[in-house]
């Protein structure tokens, strides 16, 4: 059984030798906003949250999460998602933990910046994409 629990930024210092690879695999996704460096010094600052996924003692996936604050609305943001969890219902499962996180903070929405592939993931929890997020990089 898959345990998902939130963690404190001091829990955060002391797994992060195991924490940090599971990011790693996310980030390299991304497009460099963000080093998993930074993104720990947000996570010990109080900034990102890191939630960790535990089955019989040990981390297998690390999913984070940040609040995204605009004039009219509150989102919880999902940064990252890495790890070792090959059934997706396994971790689905406690979708309701986030959603249950974000009301508890004012947020009006989750929200997953990713890839295109996330949608064929998501659509078990109602998510809809409201746009795809392009960029041209400006050469100086």
């Amino acid at each position: 059984m898959y345990i998902p629990c939130l963690l404190r930024p001091e829990e955060v210092l002391e797994h992060w030798s195991t924490i940090h690879p599971l990011i790693d695999s996310a980030l390299e996704h991304s497009q460099g906003e963000m080093t998993t460096f930074q993104l720990f010094q947000k996570a010990i600052a109080g900034q990102v949250h890191v939630w960790a996924v535990v089955r019989e003692g040990s981390i297998h996936t690390v999913v984070t999460t940040r609040f995204l604050t605009f004039d009219n609305t509150k989102s919880l943001q999902v940064l990252t998602c890495g790890g070792k969890i090959d059934d997706w219902d396994a971790w689905i499962e406690h979708h309701h933990l986030f959603e249950q996180f974000g009301k508890d903070n004012g947020c009006n929405s989750i929200q997953i910046w990713g890839r295109k592939a996330w949608g064929r993931r998501l659509k078990c929890k109602n998510y809809k994409p409201l746009y795809y997020v392009y960029s041209m990089e400006l050469i100086k």
